[in-house]
């Protein structure tokens, strides 16, 4: 038999790291390199840029008295071989070095004039003499603006300033473009570590002697600085929402993210529910649409497992919230109808100490917390005490805290009751990006308008019971395509009023008795001057005739009997056990 083989492990020395006087060397031959290569691009025309990239220089002040050297080096030489042109043997290696010296700073002069700072579709090119060249693409920059500032030493450089590691970039002691970049980005800097080699950085300062055009041609890739940063912030949230999003449908589990079959609650005497039955698609937002007392809070109550029911079940992504209660805890936020937060704290030691509680390192708690208070719009007031603020304000920090935790599905009880509308709208963007991030909401609600702007479908509940479900617009076709308003001056007349629009339109209208209002739906205009005719022959007053669109307020009326503002006879039970 032959013997095996093994395999022989190559063995490689390491390179080692080149002395001061090699790497002093090397770049003095790749100076000369680039030297003599923009000598000849000179000579061909060549540009050392993309073509589709503006130059923009550096301190024409230093290219000048360039330029004045080469003049004087020039008549040095012609001066010297004047002088000693009789003795050969000195002549020729002093016109050597001359002409030597003469071709370098030539040279020197070419590659500053074709080496600018550059500006196009691949980003970002800075230059600093020969042999620094450092590029960022545009999905490496943040922001670019203009700073003007001194710095010590002259070259290319290293810095720890307050907005991290900073590449200075001047040949004289000032900046005047602030380059700020999206993620630490590595540059090689001319020459050995610390001071040189690869360097990672956070923004870049530089200069150039027209620095608005800098700013004009970089507009022209990521619009202004504002739009640039918002562009940057967009994109980075679009990330966020999508990461979150996957997040989000891991919790589902292929099903509804809410499920509710035959819901019964009693108290005593009176039933809060009466077994309602509905479900509710992962990322979707539910209106629970009803007056005070009609059930919403009990039916949130028993999905957030505060209460139980009598009978029936619910889930929430598959969990039984009586048997898996504890699970199902992990997977909610609530806000209920009042704000509860530490007053004595401010917003982000409020955030930050729900964050620890729910298991959070203290790195993690903070994070969240400053990026709740920004989508809440109270990052100006992060470090005030909560007592200081607002009850928009409050309502809007409570409900950062409920989604502390990435709730796979958030219930909001009445968030914005009490708020007025610019609060309102405030508290609305909130409910909107948790959607958009993937959350599921149900949102109850006494205001019709609420429920039409956020909901994608919406459940009217009256005395316990289901009376309607369906998307906005479905609901407000029950009424046809416009809605009649008919007040009276005297209310008592309101019956008679009443039955002379009915035999008109042949629809029953609804009758408010306090405002002495009355409402039907129409399916055409051309009822208005029978109306009007009708109701002068009968000497009734009329203080208000129109014709609109329908709203939810009419769906609801005409669905309940009253206003959605109207108390039910469960009001006080519902509020006794809330």
């Amino acid at each position: 038999m032959s013997g095996i083989k093994l395999p022989q492990t190559e063995m490689r020395a390491e390179k080692p790291e080149p002395t001061r006087t090699q790497a002093l060397f090397a770049r003095g031959a790749g100076i000369e390199k680039i030297i003599y290569d923009a000598i000849g691009r000179a000579i061909t025309r060549r540009p050392w840029k993309a073509p589709d990239a503006q130059g923009f220089y550096y301190h024409s002040q230093s290219l000048a008295v360039l330029f004045i050297f080469i003049v004087l080096s020039a008549l040095e030489i012609v001066i010297i071989d004047l002088i000693v042109h009789q003795w050969l043997w000195v002549r020729i290696p002093l016109l050597v070095i001359g002409i030597w010296g003469l071709v370098w700073m030539t040279g020197l002069l070419c590659a500053h004039f074709m080496r600018p700072h550059t500006v196009g579709s691949e980003g970002v090119r800075v230059r600093d003499g020969l042999d620094m060249d450092a590029h960022v693409t545009w999905d490496d920059v943040y922001s670019v603006a203009l700073n003007s500032r001194s710095y010590e030493p002259k070259t290319p450089s290293i810095i720890d300033d307050q907005g991290g590691r900073a590449l200075v970039m001047g040949i004289s002691d000032h900046t005047n473009i602030e380059i700020v970049l999206e993620r630490p980005t590595t540059v090689t800097l001319p020459g050995l570590a610390p001071k040189g080699g690869e360097q990672v950085v956070d923004r870049i300062y530089l200069w150039t002697d027209t620095p608005k055009e800098f700013l004009v041609a970089v507009g022209e890739h990521i619009g202004s600085p504002e739009q640039s940063v918002a562009a940057k912030k967009a994109r980075a949230q679009a990330v966020q929402d999508k990461e979150r999003r996957e997040r989000m449908a891991q919790y589902s589990n292929n099903g509804p993210a809410i499920e509710v079959s035959g819901l019964v609650k009693r108290f005593r005497d009176t039933t809060a529910l009466a077994g309602i039955d509905f479900t509710v698609a992962p990322g979707a937002v539910l209106g629970l649409l009803g007056p005070n007392g009609s059930g919403k809070t009990t039916t949130v109550r028993i999905l957030a497992t505060l209460l139980k029911a009598d009978e029936g079940a619910a889930r929430i992504c598959g969990y039984d919230v009586s048997r898996d209660a504890s699970t199902v805890r992990q997977l909610i936020g609530l806000t209920g109808q009042y704000a509860s937060v530490d007053k004595d704290l401010t917003g982000h030691q409020n955030l930050t100490m729900i964050g620890r509680l729910l298991g959070m390192s203290r790195k993690q708690a903070k994070s969240r917390a400053t990026e709740l208070l920004e989508d809440a719009g109270l990052a100006d007031a992060a470090t005030k005490p909560a007592k200081g603020y607002s009850g928009g304000m409050r309502r809007r920090l409570d409900l950062a805290a409920s989604v502390m935790g990435e709730a796979a599905v958030v219930f909001l009880d009445e968030p914005t009751t009490g708020l007025d509308p610019a609060r309102r709208g405030e508290t609305w963007a909130m409910v909107r990006r948790l959607a958009a991030q993937g959350s599921t909401v149900l949102l109850t609600t006494q205001y019709l308008e609420e429920a039409d702007h956020l909901a994608n479908d919406i459940i009217v509940i009256d005395a316990g019971s289901i009376v309607a479900r369906g998307t906005p617009d479905d609901l407000k076709r029950r009424l046809g395509s416009q809605t009649l308003d008919v007040r009276l001056h005297d209310p008592h007349r309101l019956a008679e009023a009443a039955a002379r629009v009915e035999s008109i339109i042949g629809v029953t209208p609804v009758m408010d008795a306090p405002t002495g209002r009355l409402s039907a739906a129409v399916t055409a205009g051309e009822v208005m001057p029978a109306i009007v005719r009708s109701l002068d022959e009968a000497g009734i007053d009329v203080s208000e005739l129109s014709l609109r669109l329908p709203s939810l307020d009419d769906v609801f009326l005409t669905l309940t009997g009253h206003p959605a503002s109207a108390a039910t006879p469960t009001t006080t039970a519902e509020t006794t056990a809330a």
